[in-house]
């Protein structure tokens, strides 16, 4: 599995069938993926995506391990304060935005038939 690999399912919103949860159980609507991002921070800029019952709009970072995130330094970096969604291969950790957010997370292993 190559992340570039998972730029594509979500540029193209090839996540699978619907409906979209959370690894932690919370209904995921994608309105907008974003603008990929060619420079520094996060994967995808301006996303919109409904998770649960909210509307947000800022950033989507994706990793193969969710422990990524911790090994790239995010959590100390103010450039991933606008994330809004963690997407993931494995979600083997969970993960906090600098400000302290947990991140919601969407893991795409179960739900991409490989």
């Amino acid at each position: 599995m190559k992340e570039d690999f998972l730029h594509y399912l979500c540029c193209f919103q090839k996540l699978g069938t619907p409906p979209l949860t959370t690894f932690e159980g919370d209904s995921i609507e994608v309105i907008y993926p974003g603008t990929p991002n060619g420079g520094r921070g996060p994967d995808f800029l301006n996303a919109k995506i409904w998770i649960g019952d909210t509307l947000w709009a800022g950033d989507v970072e994706l990793y193969l391990k969710a422990s990524s995130w911790y090994h790239h330094q995010h959590q100390l970096d103010k450039q991933y304060d606008s994330v809004v969604l963690h997407v993931v291969w494995e979600n083997d950790n969970e993960v906090c935005s600098p400000l302290g957010r947990l991140l919601p997370c969407l893991e795409l292993s179960p739900r991409v038939g490989l």
